[in-house]
């Protein structure tokens, strides 16, 4: 492992050989900095993937499972080399479940539902009927009158059934959505662009992961801008 230190340690070693002999010369130091790396190394993968700019909103209960499980692992490791203890293991977990719940919302599970390559189950039965409020407020906004109409869409989409979604008449949909490059968004206006879910759908998988998209299309915006006055 390649590691560069910063310019104020090199500093302070050169000034103290004897301790640099003590840390740097350890293979120990190195064996828990790496053990270290291990436990960051999924939180940033998980940033780099919320930051995305064709990262769909709906990936995000599926990416905090796996930022979870990969934090798991790495604090075991640390757990298993007298590293830390039982209970730091547990805080670094809890600290995990902690931000998921400040960051996930229900738009979030409402959008996970409607992904056809998850289809909700990622999701507890809470957080699918946290979802279902979405898409009920969604419809009301929309014009959906009738309530049963969306939710008879989401029992067929979800099971899958009915003409529009069953796995046998249309086996080919279901096929394309196990593709690693689907786009959820594409698929809804491909194959059910009329139908209830199908208009909560093209509202819900339009947005964003995070604010990063939207920030970089700020700052396009605002280079831009004084040009098109100028012009």
């Amino acid at each position: 492992m390649h590691c560069t230190l910063d310019a104020r340690c090199s500093k302070a070693f050169a000034s103290k050989k004897s301790e640099k002999a003590l840390i740097l010369d350890d293979d120990g130091f190195w064996t828990k900095t790496r053990l270290v790396a291990d436990l960051m190394e999924p939180i940033r993968d998980a940033i780099a993937e919320t930051e995305g700019d064709v990262t769909a909103i709906s990936v995000m209960p599926r990416l905090w499972n796996v930022l979870r499980f990969r934090v798991k692992i790495a604090a075991q490791k640390l757990f298993e080399k007298d590293f830390v203890s039982r209970e730091d293991m547990e805080q670094m977990l809890n600290f995990v479940d902690s931000r998921q719940e400040f960051s996930m919302q229900p738009v979030h599970m409402a959008a996970n539902i409607l992904d056809p390559r998850f289809q909700g189950r990622d999701l507890s039965d809470e957080r699918v009927a946290m979802a279902e409020t979405v898409f009920l407020q969604v419809a009301s906004k929309i014009g959906i009158a009738d309530v049963s109409d969306c939710l008879d869409d989401l029992t067929d989409f979800r099971t899958p059934q009915g003409y529009v979604y069953s796995s046998e008449s249309r086996a080919h949909i279901w096929q394309h959505a196990s593709s690693l490059g689907l786009k959820p968004l594409s698929w809804w206006k491909s194959y059910a662009p009329s139908r209830p879910l199908g208009r909560i759908g093209k509202i819900l998988l339009a947005l964003p992961s995070s604010i990063a998209a939207v920030e970089r299309t700020n700052k396009a915006y605002s280079l831009q801008k004084p040009s098109t006055e100028i012009g």
